[in-house]
């Protein structure tokens, strides 16, 4: 997740869910992603393959927003998956509607090495 902050761009992991059309995310209500509510944030997700020298990135764009709503956070709480990876209480849902949705596929053009390979072709 990357938000703009008066010292400049911040990005930071968090771990999320898919709601509906929407990407979900805990924090602390003090914690530096918290200061994502109301603002628009950028948030990317990439797989990547070393040894298959391919992979994909989605990269999102949109405004955050805090759940306040008991029933959208109870429906929350149950559908996730896994605790955050950070320590701590994290009982603010944040979560981003797309307004604008960009990806790439990375694949490689050959499987195997040789003198006249080209090296990976960027979609």
């Amino acid at each position: 997740m990357g938000i703009s902050t008066p010292e400049g761009p911040l990005i930071l992991p968090v771990n999320y869910t898919l709601l509906d059309d929407a990407i979900a995310f805990r924090t602390a209500p003090n914690a530096p992603p918290a200061a994502a509510a109301g603002n628009r944030i950028a948030f990317e997700v990439d797989r990547m393959d070393d040894a298959l020298s391919q992979g994909w990135s989605v990269l999102l764009v949109g405004v955050a927003r805090a759940v306040t709503d008991i029933v959208q956070v109870s429906l929350l709480d149950k559908k996730v998956l896994s605790l955050p990876w950070a320590g701590g209480n994290r009982s603010l849902w944040i979560t981003v509607v797309p307004t604008q949705i960009t990806g790439r596929r990375i694949a490689a053009r050959n499987t195997h090495f040789s003198s006249t390979s080209t090296g990976p072709e960027l979609q």
